[in-house]
Order: C-alpha cells, then structure tokens, then sequence
C-alpha cells in the first residue's frame, strides 16, 4: 500500500532489535537522543541485505535464546563489540 511505518520507543534503541526492524523495512525509529548516535552508527554499518537475511534466519528458530546468539553474533561480525549489553 505504499505506507511508511515508525517505531518509536525502547525497542528502536535495542541494537539486536534494530537489526530486525530495519531487515522488516522500517526506516524510521524513535528514541531518545542519548540513544541515538548508538543506533545511527549501527545502521550506517548494517548493510540492508544483511539485516534481511538476518531476519529470515530468526524466522526459522525456534526460541529466543538462539535468536539473541544469532545477533549477538552478527553485531561482533560487523565489529560492533561495544553495542552488545
């Protein structure tokens, strides 16, 4: 339908989260601005194709502690150590 689509809350702040949101296409979130050079950077790094097949993968698992692992370790692929809490 040619909608645009935002999130704004904790949600758009979480860096594995982010990768999700941004491979279902939602290109705008909001936050509060401390949180917001953090998230910038990654989806600067994060190539979108990426973050698509990211979200393919999580879609196939079956719980969250093997969806956390599979961010987790894209963030330390991308070499963005300091964003994992």
């Amino acid at each position: 339908h040619g909608l645009r689509l935002s999130l704004c809350g904790e949600m758009a702040s979480d860096p594995m989260a982010v990768i999700l949101l941004v491979g279902m296409g939602i290109e705008t979130l909001s936050m509060s601005a401390t949180k917001l050079p953090r998230i910038k950077y990654l989806i600067r790094t994060l190539p979108r194709r990426m973050a698509e097949a990211k979200l393919d993968q999580c879609l196939q698992l079956d719980n969250v502690q093997d969806i956390r692992a599979l961010l987790h370790s894209t963030l330390l692929k991308l070499g963005l150590n300091e964003l994992i809490k």
